[in-house]
Protein backbone atom coordinates (compact mmCIF):
# COMPACT_ATOMS: atom_id res chain seq x y z
CA UNK A 1 0.00 0.00 0.00
CA UNK A 2 1.07 3.42 -0.37
CA UNK A 3 -0.93 6.56 1.40
CA UNK A 4 -0.35 10.25 0.70
CA UNK A 5 -0.08 11.83 4.00
CA UNK A 6 -1.35 15.30 4.45
CA UNK A 7 -4.81 15.93 4.45
CA UNK A 8 -4.75 11.55 4.54
CA UNK A 9 -2.93 10.14 7.01
CA UNK A 10 -2.87 13.09 8.84
CA UNK A 11 -5.58 15.36 9.47
CA UNK A 12 -3.84 18.64 7.97
CA UNK A 13 -1.92 20.21 5.43
CA UNK A 14 1.76 21.02 6.88
CA UNK A 15 2.65 23.66 4.50
CA UNK A 16 -0.19 25.50 5.06
CA UNK A 17 0.37 25.16 9.05
CA UNK A 18 3.69 26.00 8.39
CA UNK A 19 3.10 28.85 6.20
CA UNK A 20 0.06 29.95 9.47
CA UNK A 21 3.13 29.89 11.49
CA UNK A 22 5.35 32.41 9.42
CA UNK A 23 2.20 34.60 9.29
CA UNK A 24 1.61 33.92 5.25
CA UNK A 25 -1.05 31.66 6.11
CA UNK A 26 -3.76 32.92 3.77
CA UNK A 27 -1.36 33.42 0.88
CA UNK A 28 -0.24 30.17 0.73
CA UNK A 29 -3.27 28.15 2.00
CA UNK A 30 -4.83 29.77 -1.46
CA UNK A 31 -2.21 28.53 -3.44
CA UNK A 32 -2.43 25.17 -2.20
CA UNK A 33 -6.48 24.99 -2.89
CA UNK A 34 -5.64 25.51 -6.22
CA UNK A 35 -2.85 22.64 -6.48
CA UNK A 36 -4.99 20.41 -4.72
CA UNK A 37 -7.74 20.88 -7.90
CA UNK A 38 -5.34 20.35 -9.83
CA UNK A 39 -5.41 23.81 -11.22
CA UNK A 40 -2.18 24.69 -10.88
CA UNK A 41 1.32 22.69 -11.30
CA UNK A 42 2.16 21.06 -8.51
CA UNK A 43 5.99 21.82 -8.47
CA UNK A 44 5.95 25.33 -9.65
CA UNK A 45 2.95 25.63 -6.89
CA UNK A 46 5.32 24.12 -4.18
CA UNK A 47 8.29 26.28 -5.26
CA UNK A 48 6.16 29.28 -4.75
CA UNK A 49 4.90 28.23 -1.38
CA UNK A 50 7.88 27.54 0.13
CA UNK A 51 9.40 30.67 -1.21
CA UNK A 52 7.28 33.02 0.70
CA UNK A 53 8.81 31.23 4.10
CA UNK A 54 12.26 32.79 3.25
CA UNK A 55 13.49 34.01 6.57
CA UNK A 56 11.46 32.21 8.71
CA UNK A 57 13.29 30.16 11.76
CA UNK A 58 13.68 26.47 11.46
CA UNK A 59 12.01 25.96 15.22
CA UNK A 60 8.70 25.81 13.53
CA UNK A 61 9.70 22.49 12.08
CA UNK A 62 9.87 21.53 15.83
CA UNK A 63 5.86 23.36 16.25
CA UNK A 64 4.87 21.24 12.83
CA UNK A 65 5.79 17.72 14.40
CA UNK A 66 4.71 18.38 17.60
CA UNK A 67 0.79 19.41 16.51
CA UNK A 68 0.43 16.68 13.81
CA UNK A 69 -2.38 14.31 14.25
CA UNK A 70 -3.43 11.33 12.66
CA UNK A 71 -6.70 10.73 11.21
CA UNK A 72 -9.19 8.47 12.99
CA UNK A 73 -8.25 5.03 11.49
CA UNK A 74 -4.88 5.61 10.38
CA UNK A 75 -2.88 3.08 12.93
CA UNK A 76 -5.57 0.39 12.53
CA UNK A 77 -4.73 0.44 8.63
CA UNK A 78 -1.00 0.58 8.85
CA UNK A 79 -0.90 -1.91 11.93
CA UNK A 80 -3.49 -4.56 9.91
CA UNK A 81 -1.85 -4.56 6.93
CA UNK A 82 1.63 -5.02 8.42
CA UNK A 83 0.65 -7.99 10.24
CA UNK A 84 -0.75 -9.75 7.46
CA UNK A 85 2.60 -9.16 5.16
CA UNK A 86 1.85 -5.78 3.24
CA UNK A 87 4.27 -3.36 2.66
CA UNK A 88 3.50 -0.14 3.65
CA UNK A 89 4.75 3.17 2.35
CA UNK A 90 4.26 6.76 2.66
CA UNK A 91 4.59 9.09 -0.26
CA UNK A 92 4.01 12.48 0.29
CA UNK A 93 4.06 16.12 -1.72
CA UNK A 94 5.06 17.33 2.09
CA UNK A 95 8.12 16.94 3.20
CA UNK A 96 10.71 14.64 5.26
CA UNK A 97 10.90 16.38 8.82
CA UNK A 98 7.56 14.91 9.05
CA UNK A 99 7.33 11.83 7.10
CA UNK A 100 10.00 10.67 8.77
CA UNK A 101 8.11 11.03 12.07
CA UNK A 102 4.93 9.84 11.05
CA UNK A 103 5.99 7.24 9.69
CA UNK A 104 8.33 5.65 12.52
CA UNK A 105 5.25 6.51 14.43
CA UNK A 106 2.35 4.49 12.73
CA UNK A 107 4.87 1.89 11.67
CA UNK A 108 5.31 2.50 7.39
CA UNK A 109 8.42 0.64 6.11
CA UNK A 110 9.54 3.48 3.65
CA UNK A 111 8.74 7.25 3.66
CA UNK A 112 9.49 9.43 0.30
CA UNK A 113 8.60 13.71 0.33
CA UNK A 114 10.44 16.76 -0.19
CA UNK A 115 13.31 18.31 1.26
CA UNK A 116 12.78 21.59 2.81
CA UNK A 117 16.08 23.53 2.88
CA UNK A 118 17.36 25.28 5.87
CA UNK A 119 20.57 26.86 6.70
CA UNK A 120 22.00 28.36 10.14
CA UNK A 121 18.57 27.58 11.86
CA UNK A 122 16.71 29.35 9.40
CA UNK A 123 14.42 28.38 6.16
CA UNK A 124 16.28 29.29 3.33
CA UNK A 125 12.81 29.38 0.98
CA UNK A 126 14.08 26.04 -1.13
CA UNK A 127 12.97 22.96 -1.87
CA UNK A 128 15.66 20.60 -3.69
CA UNK A 129 15.18 19.13 -6.75
CA UNK A 130 13.46 17.17 -7.54
CA UNK A 131 9.96 18.29 -6.27
CA UNK A 132 8.02 14.70 -5.57
CA UNK A 133 5.16 15.09 -7.76
CA UNK A 134 2.60 12.68 -9.11
CA UNK A 135 4.89 11.44 -11.58
CA UNK A 136 7.30 10.54 -8.76
CA UNK A 137 4.68 9.10 -6.89
CA UNK A 138 3.85 6.60 -9.97
CA UNK A 139 7.28 6.06 -10.16
CA UNK A 140 7.65 4.95 -6.32
CA UNK A 141 4.61 2.64 -6.95
CA UNK A 142 6.54 1.29 -10.15
CA UNK A 143 9.75 0.66 -8.04
CA UNK A 144 7.46 -1.45 -5.60
CA UNK A 145 6.17 -3.40 -7.64
CA UNK A 146 9.88 -4.21 -9.43
CA UNK A 147 11.25 -4.88 -6.14
CA UNK A 148 8.71 -7.10 -5.33
CA UNK A 149 8.02 -8.55 -8.49
CA UNK A 150 4.25 -8.03 -8.04
CA UNK A 151 1.45 -6.78 -10.36
CA UNK A 152 -0.11 -3.07 -10.25
CA UNK A 153 -3.07 -5.29 -9.16
CA UNK A 154 -1.16 -6.12 -6.55
CA UNK A 155 -0.62 -2.46 -5.29
CA UNK A 156 -3.58 -0.42 -3.30
CA UNK A 157 -3.16 3.54 -2.89
CA UNK A 158 -4.43 6.13 -0.98
CA UNK A 159 -4.37 10.56 -1.85
CA UNK A 160 -6.81 13.19 -1.59
CA UNK A 161 -6.00 15.28 -3.95
CA UNK A 162 -4.67 16.17 -7.88
CA UNK A 163 -1.23 15.30 -6.96
CA UNK A 164 -2.31 11.65 -6.02
CA UNK A 165 -3.53 11.00 -9.46
CA UNK A 166 -0.59 9.15 -10.89
CA UNK A 167 -0.26 6.48 -8.59
CA UNK A 168 -4.19 6.43 -8.27
CA UNK A 169 -4.61 5.45 -12.05
CA UNK A 170 -1.57 2.45 -11.81
CA UNK A 171 -3.07 0.80 -8.57
CA UNK A 172 -5.42 -1.94 -8.68
CA UNK A 173 -7.11 -0.14 -6.18
CA UNK A 174 -6.85 3.64 -5.92
CA UNK A 175 -8.45 4.90 -3.26
CA UNK A 176 -9.47 8.73 -2.76
CA UNK A 177 -10.54 9.79 0.88
CA UNK A 178 -11.85 12.75 1.39
CA UNK A 179 -10.93 13.33 -2.46
CA UNK A 180 -10.84 16.63 -4.41
CA UNK A 181 -12.99 16.43 -7.55
CA UNK A 182 -9.56 16.08 -9.55
CA UNK A 183 -8.64 12.88 -7.69
CA UNK A 184 -12.09 11.39 -7.48
CA UNK A 185 -12.38 11.68 -11.68
CA UNK A 186 -9.74 8.81 -12.00
CA UNK A 187 -11.12 6.60 -9.81
CA UNK A 188 -14.45 4.94 -8.68
CA UNK A 189 -13.13 4.23 -5.06
CA UNK A 190 -14.20 6.73 -2.38
CA UNK A 191 -13.96 7.16 1.06
CA UNK A 192 -16.23 10.01 2.05
CA UNK A 193 -18.30 8.85 4.80
CA UNK A 194 -15.80 6.38 6.64
CA UNK A 195 -12.21 6.61 8.58
CA UNK A 196 -9.44 5.41 7.37
CA UNK A 197 -10.40 1.85 8.49
CA UNK A 198 -12.79 2.01 4.86
CA UNK A 199 -9.57 0.81 3.34
CA UNK A 200 -9.13 -2.19 4.99
CA UNK A 201 -12.61 -3.20 4.23
CA UNK A 202 -12.48 -2.08 0.57
CA UNK A 203 -9.67 -5.21 0.32
CA UNK A 204 -11.65 -7.70 1.69
CA UNK A 205 -10.65 -6.69 6.22
CA UNK A 206 -13.54 -7.60 8.46
CA UNK A 207 -13.69 -6.04 12.08
CA UNK A 208 -12.35 -8.92 13.81
CA UNK A 209 -8.83 -9.28 11.56
CA UNK A 210 -8.01 -5.24 12.20
CA UNK A 211 -4.83 -4.63 14.89
CA UNK A 212 -5.54 -1.19 16.82
CA UNK A 213 -2.00 -1.08 17.62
Amino acid sequence: MIADMDSTIISSESLDDLARLAGKGDEVATITARSMRGELDFSQSLKARVAMLAGSPASLIDTIIAEAECNPGATELVATLRRHGVRTVLASGGFTFLTEVIGGRLGFDAHFANTLVVLDGVITGEVTDPVLDQHSKRTILDREIEALSITPNDVATIGDGANDRGMTERAGLGVAYQGKDALKAVTPYWLDHTDLRGMLWLQGYDDSMITRS
